[in-house]
């Protein structure tokens, strides 16, 4: 996709959005903004950004070498190949091997009878997960509204995993420029003992490494909280720290500094003692 394909997806699924000189911003906090697409420095001070940033900030990448006062820190494999299933350590390569016979992983197009059974998974993950981020999506309706506008970007590469020929799981991949989004996964409880995850995560490098042109495979954005990050991190992926400019209204950068110390460490970029970035 391109970078305003991407932007159009992201509006339509909830992301606020604003598209200023030739560059989308997505708002990540209140009143706080950052590129929507992290992987193309922004070789100068941007002149012209959104209204609402004088009144909080906005964080943006910038090339190595180029005046900086903050980091990036995401998690991703770089380069996305030679990726192989034979270049894994022994452990991981038997985990895919294993899942291989126990699941199957096919492009799907989440409409009719997928519907239900994609939603039965995803209630599974809400409820092993707790997680909050659109939550309403745990009603049928929503989530059908939601499986509609993935299937009006046919771009997306979206992958069912099977068990006993019945809809278990589900990712949510696509590739804009260079780079490779691993967006979403939910499955079900068995999907994850059988090794679903594992394969998921390995159908979708081997798609990126066979692709021409992809310079890296992005999950999330480093954290150092436990377990989302080092699901990853165990599988090969890296903790890569990129330099950012970091521009922020005085008084609540004077605020965050007095009041909240963590909030404004993590703002700036530094990592917890014992994570060393590249």
């Amino acid at each position: 996709m391109t970078v305003n394909e991407f932007a159009a997806l992201e509006r339509q699924l909830g992301a606020a959005l604003r598209l200023v000189d030739g560059v989308w911003w997505r708002r990540v906090r209140p009143f706080f903004y950052r590129p929507l697409y992290l992987f193309r420095p922004l070789d100068s001070d941007p002149v012209h950004t959104p209204a609402l940033a004088r009144w909080g900030g906005l964080q943006y990448p910038v090339r190595v070498g180029a005046p900086a006062n903050s980091w990036l820190h995401y998690v991703m494999a770089e380069p996305a190949s030679p990726y192989t299933q034979e270049s894994l350590g022994k452990k991981d390569a038997r985990a895919i091997r294993v899942a291989q016979k126990k699941l199957a992983v096919e492009r799907i197009e989440l409409v009719g009878a997928l519907v239900r059974p994609a939603h039965e998974a995803y209630l599974e993950f809400q409820q092993r997960t707790r997680y909050q981020y659109k939550a309403e999506r745990r009603n049928l309706d929503k989530f059908a509204a939601w499986a509609a506008i993935i299937r009006a970007f046919p771009k997306l590469l979206v992958l069912g995993a099977f068990v006993a020929g019945r809809l278990r799981g589900v990712s949510i991949s696509f590739r804009v420029e260079d780079t490779v989004f691993f967006a979403a996964f939910f499955a079900a409880n068995e999907v994850l003992k059988l090794g679903g995850a594992d394969l998921v995560l390995h159908t979708v490098r081997q798609a990126a490494a066979d692709a021409a042109g992809v310079c890296r495979v992005f999950a999330t954005m480093f954290k150092g909280e436990g377990g989302h990050d080092r699901f990853y991190l165990y599988r090969g992926f890296q903790q890569v720290s990129v330099p950012a400019v970091l521009r922020i209204h005085p008084g609540l950068a004077l605020t965050l500094r007095c009041c909240a110390p963590g909030a404004w460490a993590r703002l700036c970029g530094e990592l917890p003692v014992g994570n060393a970035g590249r």
